[in-house]
């Protein structure tokens, strides 16, 4: 008993190391983002694009033509986001920089401002031409200013509200494929309807992220498809947890081990048709479908 309660002491000392270190290894890399941010930010650039109005007879004929073709505008923008995604892998030093600082960093700002809607993009200078020319190669008619610092907070009153997402970020946003409207377009047109002494500005920093990312979009996507708990139920990971604190269960994986995955269950891997299948209501399907057309496209940590 005493070699049983000895062995014991050392594997919940190794258990609590292991932890500590694994929560001072996250703490130090999330610090060094964070200091690496802050010590920056003085040094971003901001350049302020601008279209033209084209409120000529025939342009306003062009606009509706395009406008029936979503699928080009959303293309064109997607092409300049696919560019801005590889800002961190333009040389070593960017890709060092990257893994360690997250460095790449561009600033998304919707202002409305004086009855006017603003369209900006913060950036370190050094990605300034090559920010510039992604733009540009998409929409040739646009205006690049560089312009100061925007000041959001100019009124005397103001209030600031955090948009954070409900669900887990693997999950698409419903866009005009899977709904008669835009809810993004929609806020941009909320904000055009605010009275011109107020002041609204959305800002939203993103940084590329790797394939890691692409990778969980794709298993959450082949996960749901099967109708998995652990991707359906988000107290999942809670129960989980509990249900290996019964004795019960300990002893019986100690006697039995841990239960293996069925043969023909890893050879379909989750995909459509695969033993697991599940069957669904087709708008249901559409929106898992579009999740794993969004897997293979660059992702951003907003």
């Amino acid at each position: 008993m005493d070699v049983i309660s000895s062995w014991g002491y050392y594997i919940l000392w190794g258990v609590s190391i292991a932890l500590l270190a694994i929560i001072f290894t996250k703490f130090i890399r999330k610090l060094l983002h964070f200091c690496y941010d802050v010590l920056n930010a003085p040094r971003m650039i901001y350049l302020k694009v601008m279209f033209p109005r084209n409120d000529g007879k025939s342009d306003r004929e062009q606009q509706k033509e395009l406008a029936k073709d979503m699928k080009e505008k959303i293309g064109r923008m997607s092409q300049v986001f696919h560019n801005v995604h590889k800002l961190g892998e333009l040389s070593t030093m960017d890709s060092f920089l990257h893994r360690l600082f997250y460095k790449p960093k561009v600033t998304l700002i919707y202002h409305y401002e004086d009855g006017q809607l603003s369209f900006i993009m913060g950036v370190y200078p050094e990605y300034q031409k090559i920010l510039e020319g992604a733009i540009s190669a998409q929409y040739s008619d646009c205006s690049i200013e560089r312009i100061e610092t925007p000041k959001l907070f100019k009124k005397k009153y103001y209030d600031i509200m955090p948009l954070v997402p409900k669900k887990n970020q693997v999950y698409n946003i419903r866009i005009y494929k899977q709904m008669s409207d835009d809810p993004i377009n929609n806020i941009i047109d909320a904000m055009g309807k605010i009275s011109q002494y107020d002041t609204v500005s959305i800002v939203m920093p993103i940084k590329p992220v790797g394939d890691w990312m692409n990778k969980k979009a794709q298993k959450w996507a082949n996960g749901l498809y099967r109708n998995d708990k652990k991707y359906t139920d988000p107290h999942y990971k809670i129960k989980s947890f509990f249900k290996y604190l019964n004795p019960f269960t300990l002893i019986s994986m100690l006697i039995s081990g841990p239960k293996d995955k069925n043969p023909q269950e890893e050879q379909a891997g989750g995909e459509v048709g695969g033993k697991d299948f599940v069957r669904m209501v087709k708008a249901k399907e559409d929106y898992l479908n579009s999740m794993g057309e969004e897997a293979s496209l660059p992702f951003y940590q907003a």
